[in-house]
């Protein structure tokens, strides 16, 4: 008799709660509380208005909490929900926040500045992506062999703890093969190794295209940064090799082979919470013997000296495609080819502009300036800054270019689109102002220490638009 009651009372219970879950319920708004990051998550609610379940309640705080975990905010999730008497759904978010960040598996300087770099990550709510991709440019900055993650909860909240595992090592390698405009299909490595507090870079590269070597040569760069609040970064290398270029209104081919020194100093000064200026000298000097130019042998000897400026945002804060920047170049030169002297000047500069958490817009611009009345100093137009145009050798001593680009983040950290306009103004080798635009389509995967590359431009200037061209780039990281 005692089972059988039992067994009623189960019973009862077990259809009073199928009851509750399918009785309908009038939900006449949404409010999410507790959320600061931009999700658009008010595009999931209109399905839940009106009469509802409380099936579908939970529903909806599973995909709302499914759509912080694809963005990478990997703890972060709903946690509770609320129905008022007005008709108010109250969805309650745990937003989990970065609150400190410890370093393990190295000491002394690097380590200090590693924790200070982590100051700034404190209050952030915590994105796996964006903190592995900061990993990785720490890892560039202070050339080390490698940097775990590990998440821990802090103080038993919600909150968390990041513990960077850090592997010193003795070296970093970056192989890469692309396909470059006007140059052809291109390897290049480079080799980084510590040298006491120093780091000494080696670097090769090499460019082949319609059966000839068009580049090929490398470099050696001895750099050091001091500690302090505003740190220098003194270096100085060596460099040599070949460069074969189309002279377009002549129709022939000239070649440099030859090498150079330089030297420079840069100073890194913080400005706010998110700027940093870099300022610096430079001065080099160079050797090159060029052939057929357009019919003879010169032997080349040139000086320059110049200023930098390099105004960013803080590349260790935020995602590198983030960040935006801005570099201005300034020399005086004389060579043998000029003795009299000229100037050089450049500037290269792009803005990113988030419209959502996985959509930028990005302005470009570019320009090149020269004083020089010498083929040999100008820069060819239609190169990476403005695609879409083949095998166009034009080159200009007054060059200027711009792009807007707009990049759609398909999947978070792995898989971009990008379509993209570039345009330019400049100066052709007669001298006449001339302008062309160029489209495209860019599409980018990023899969762990590999990065893809893959664009097709079009010449657009012309209706209807000419035959596109393939571009391609890779590069990985160990």
């Amino acid at each position: 008799m005692k089972n059988t009651i039992t067994y009623i009372l189960l019973l009862f219970l077990t259809v009073i709660l199928c009851a509750t879950q399918v009785a309908a319920l009038t939900v006449d708004r949404v409010e999410f509380v507790g959320s600061t990051v931009n999700l658009e998550l008010d595009v999931l609610t209109p399905d839940y208005t009106g009469e509802v379940t409380r099936k579908d309640i939970d529903h909806l705080a599973v995909r709302v909490t499914r759509k912080y975990h694809e963005a990478g905010y990997t703890t972060s999730y709903v946690d509770r929900m609320e129905l008022t008497e007005e008709g108010t759904l109250r969805i309650y978010v745990q937003e989990s926040r970065i609150q400190e960040v410890r370093v393990r598996g190295i000491k002394g300087e690097t380590a200090d500045e590693l924790r200070q770099v982590g100051k700034l990550w404190k209050g952030e709510v915590y994105n796996r992506h964006q903190v592995r991709a900061r990993l990785e440019r720490l890892k560039g900055l202070y050339n080390l062999q490698g940097i775990r993650l590990d998440v821990e909860n802090y103080r038993e909240q919600g909150d968390v703890v990041l513990v960077m595992k850090v592997d010193e090592g003795s070296r970093w390698w970056r192989w890469g093969l692309g396909i470059r405009p006007l140059y052809g299909i291109s390897p290049h490595a480079m080799y980084t190794v510590p040298v006491g507090k120093s780091f000494v870079e080696f670097t090769a590269h090499a460019s082949y295209m319609d059966d000839r070597f068009t580049r090929a040569g490398g470099a050696m760069e001895w750099y050091r940064f001091s500690s302090g609040k505003n740190p220098l970064q003194y270096y100085a290398g060596v460099e040599g090799g070949r460069k074969a270029e189309k002279w377009e209104s002549l129709d022939s081919w000239f070649a440099a082979d030859g090498g150079g020194v330089y030297t420079g100093v840069r100073m890194y000064q913080r400005v706010g919470t998110g700027i940093l200026l870099i300022p610096g000298i430079e001065t080099s000097g160079s050797f090159t013997r060029i052939r057929d130019y357009p019919e003879s042998e010169v032997d080349n000897r040139m000086g320059r000296a110049g200023l930098r400026l390099t105004i960013t945002q803080r590349g260790i804060v935020l995602p590198a495609r983030n960040v935006s920047k801005l570099t201005m170049k300034g020399d005086v030169a004389a060579s043998t080819l000029e003795p009299d002297g000229f100037v050089l000047a450049e500037a290269d500069g792009k803005l990113v502009l988030p419209l959502t958490t996985r959509m930028r817009l990005i302005p470009e611009v570019y320009s090149y300036y020269t004083s020089s009345r010498e083929r040999y100093y100008r820069r060819y137009v239609y190169d990476e800054k403005l695609l879409g145009f083949g095998a166009d050798y034009t080159a200009s001593s007054f060059k200027n270019t711009g792009g807007l680009h707009l990049e759609l983040e398909v999947s978070p950290a792995f898989f971009y689109v990008d379509p993209f306009v570039n345009s330019g103004y400049f100066r052709d080798e007669n001298h006449n102002w001339s302008h062309d635009t160029g489209a495209g389509l860019k599409v980018i995967f990023n899969f762990k220490k590999v990065f893809w590359d893959i664009t097709y431009a079009w010449d657009v200037s012309e209706t209807p638009a000419k035959t596109g061209r393939l571009y391609f780039m890779a590069y990985a990281d160990f």
